[in-house]
């Protein structure tokens, strides 16, 4: 994995303009890399810490003055390093701060004002006094220490907090419950949502999705409560949001909303609501989607949503898939169902592009595991990487590879990642698998990629045409062989 360098972390922290064309991409890196993520942290943290020593500073400041007299009139000494000094030089604000405390550790242990004093003195600092004149929420951070989510401006100062549960310190790589953005393209930012708040019923019942204004206000609370016909199953219709994303879709001026509901078990759907909150449409799929994203694939200012998660219509027969759905958003308007959700008692949608469908591993079947795409975690001007997972959470047995994909969805690469080697090795051992993974095994792969192109899956990368007469094997798309 290509880390993010640290400069370019600390200036993301800051939210400077200098890296505002990266902030997708850094957002996507730290959800996937532990250490940046740490780091990033960390950042956020040593910042918090300067500021509320500021506010201290300010509101006594006779007393700080008197001591900043007592350091010019006072010299201060410090003990030596036993061992032999190693050359450091500090390049980012951040790195001056850390190298301020190691070589001022009396200094910084007693909170004083020398401390802040010699921060403020180092040139890279350049560092203002945070006010909280600035209401306009930009981005939301999740703090599982103290089970809220914290809503902050640009300066990363918290403007407020919704109270919830079930925040983990890891944080999933498909979840985006919480959106900053302003609907209406007055630059006023509202706070978009499905994250459990108090009152709501238990996780896993029917739950809202909520758009509260910059000041906390509650403007749209919605609710889908749509019963689930699918091939003569019963299913449990409790609905739960989970990812949102918006964008502009119906117009320049005002942003529609995308938000995924999942049941306890695999249909999923997505609506699509307007500015207000107003249903605009629906879009049924058999296995929810993990994630999703707006992605202008062909860089001609319309954006497409990119689905990811797992095809589940042969649940009973073990025949799973992981898929990749690219849709029109402008297209998803009343209910209609995929493609490859045949049973569902609705219209067929014309919104889907693309429905690709990806190879379950034979490391995943030895496992007795069903692989899903959980996130699109590179987009580059030409390329889109995916990442496959056999398990939701790290575990010593999961199995994950890397798609690429060109941006008319051609299968470019495959690759395994670090572990992969290990757990193959170990299934060949207990007498499951034989060979290797090696670059055989990851173009046997990229070779297993399928498209379905409107009545079969095919190997060429090809839209759906829609409008023709779809082949199925009771009421759904039949099995690639």
């Amino acid at each position: 994995m290509q880390h993010i360098d640290e400069h370019s972390l600390e200036l993301y922290v800051l939210n400077s303009d200098a890296v505002q064309s990266r902030r997708y991409e850094i957002q996507e890196h730290l959800t996937q890399c532990a250490g940046c993520r740490s780091l990033v942290e960390q950042m956020t943290a040593s910042y918090r810490s300067v500021e509320e020593q500021f506010k201290k500073l300010e509101a006594s400041a006779s007393s700080s003055s008197q001591a900043l007299e007592r350091l010019r009139t006072k010299s201060v000494e410090f003990a030596q390093p036993k061992s032999p000094a190693v050359s450091y030089r500090p390049v980012t604000r951040f790195q001056n701060m850390q190298y301020f405390v190691r070589q001022h550790p009396v200094v910084v242990g007693s909170g004083s004002f020398l401390a802040l004093a010699g921060l403020a003195l180092l040139g890279n600092l350049a560092f203002k006094t945070p006010s909280l004149r600035d209401q306009n929420p930009v981005t939301s951070h999740n703090n599982p220490q103290s089970q809220e989510v914290e809503i902050l401006n640009k300066s990363r100062q918290i403007l407020w907090t919704l109270p919830t549960r079930g925040l983990a310190a890891e944080v999933r790589n498909w979840d985006t419950q919480t959106v900053v953005t302003s609907l209406n393209g007055d630059g006023i930012n509202e706070v978009l949502t499905s994250m459990w708040l108090p009152g709501d019923p238990a996780i896993g019942k029917n739950q809202p999705f909520r758009v509260f204004s910059s000041e906390k206000e509650l403007l749209h609370e919605f609710h889908f409560t749509a019963p689930i016909s699918y091939a003569q199953r019963n299913y449990p219709y409790s609905w739960t949001p989970s990812n949102i994303v918006a964008g502009n879709i119906s117009s320049i001026e005002r942003k529609d909303i995308l938000i995924t509901w999942r049941c306890e078990r695999s249909p999923s759907v997505i609506t699509r609501l307007d500015a207000d909150a107003k249903e605009l449409g629906q879009y049924w799929h058999m296995g929810a989607p993990m994630a999703m994203s707006l992605v202008d694939l062909g860089r001609d200012g319309k954006q497409e949503l990119v689905l990811m998660g797992r095809n589940d219509t042969e649940d009973s027969s073990g025949n799973e898939f992981p898929a990749i759905v690219v849709l029109d958003p402008s297209r998803i308007v009343g209910a209609k169902k995929s493609v490859a959700a045949q049973a569902f008692h609705l219209p067929l949608s014309d919104a889907e592009l693309y429905y690709v469908k990806l190879p379950t591993s034979s490391m995943s079947k030895a496992l007795l595991k069903t692989d899903g795409v959980f996130r699109l975690f590179n987009l580059s001007d030409s390329l889109l990487t995916f990442t496959t997972s056999s398990d939701f959470e790290e575990t010593e047995s999961r199995v994950s590879f890397e798609y690429t994909f060109s941006r008319d969805m051609k299968v470019v690469q495959v690759k395994s990642d670090d572990a992969g080697p290990a757990v193959y090795e170990k299934l060949v051992k207990q007498g499951k698998l034989t060979g290797k993974l090696d670059q055989k095994y990851l173009d046997d792969l990229k070779k297993g990629v399928r498209y379905w192109d409107g009545t079969e899956w095919v190997k060429e990368a090809v839209k759906i045409r829609h409008g023709q007469e779809l082949s199925m094997v009771n009421g759904q798309l039949p099995v690639d062989n």
